[in-house]
């Protein structure tokens, strides 16, 4: 285990996305990774997210389930730092 502790944002009640305010909030010197989630066709606002934060930060941006056959297979993609 590499030590990191996980926090978590509130959601915003309109889209059920990662509430941009808050999660900016929570960012501090010792954040090295943000997960967005797009969900129902609602996309995370990343463009803000990349404006106001003052740290250098990966974007692990989508985590995608496939079934293949009854196995589920889990892909992540892993965008950009910025």
């Amino acid at each position: 285990m590499v030590g990191a502790k996980v926090v978590f944002a509130d959601i915003n009640p309109e889209t059920k996305l990662m509430d941009i305010e808050d999660c900016l909030k929570k960012i501090t010197e010792k954040t090295r990774a943000i997960m967005p989630v797009h969900l129902y066709g609602n996309l995370f606002p990343t463009h803000i997210l990349k404006k106001n934060s003052k740290e250098k930060l990966l974007l692990l941006k989508t985590v995608h389930m496939l079934f293949v056959e009854n196995i589920m297979v889990k892909i992540l993609v892993i965008t950009q730092i910025f």
